[in-house]
C-alpha cells in the first residue's frame, strides 16, 4: 500500500513557488548542478576515504554549514567524529560520523547535537540484516 505524501505538490508550490522560480536558471542552480555532477563523477572510494570530501562538498559548500574552526559564534556547525557515550563496540565511547549543532558557545545547548549522521558508502547493503550492536 502506497502512503500519501507528507506534503502535497499544491502545498509546496504555494509555499516555495516564488523562491523556486528565482532559483531556476540562476548562477546558484548552475553551481549546484556542477557540484552534483562532480560528486557523481568522482572515484568511488570507501566510506572513510570519502567522508571528509562528502562533508565539505555537501554540508559546507551546498548547505552552508560551517566547521568548528570557521564558526564565528552562534552558527549551526558540523562536528566530525562526534563522541557518543556507550556507542562503541564494547559499550565504551563510539563516534557518530558527523554531528550538527551549536558547539563551543556558552549557551545551554553547547555540546548537545541536534542531528547525528552516520555515513555509508555506495556499496553498503542498507536493507540487509546488520550484525552489530
Amino acid at each position: 500500500m502506497e502512503s500519501p505524501p507528507l506534503f502535497t505538490d499544491a502545498f509546496l508550490s504555494s509555499q516555495w513557488a516564488d523562491e523556486y522560480n528565482r532559483f531556476r536558471g540562476s548562477d546558484t542552480e548552475s553551481a549546484l548542478l556542477a557540484r552534483l555532477r562532480s560528486w557523481a563523477d568522482r572515484d568511488k572510494l570507501r566510506e572513510s576515504s570519502s567522508e571528509s570530501a562528502f562533508i565539505h562538498h555537501f554540508f559546507r559548500d551546498t548547505w552552508g554549514y560551517t566547521l568548528q574552526a570557521e564558526a564565528e559564534g552562534g552558527e549551526y556547525q558540523c562536528y566530525p567524529q562526534f563522541p557518543v557515550a556507550r556507542a562503541g563496540a564494547g559499550g565504551g565511547i563510539g563516534a557518530a560520523d558527523l554531528a550538527l549543532g551549536y558547539f563551543g558557545s556558552d549557551d545551554g545547548a553547547c555540546g548537545i547535537p541536534q542531528v547525528l549522521c552516520e555515513f555509508k558508502d555506495i556499496r553498503s547493503g542498507l536493507d540487509q540484516k546488520q550484525n552489530r550492536k
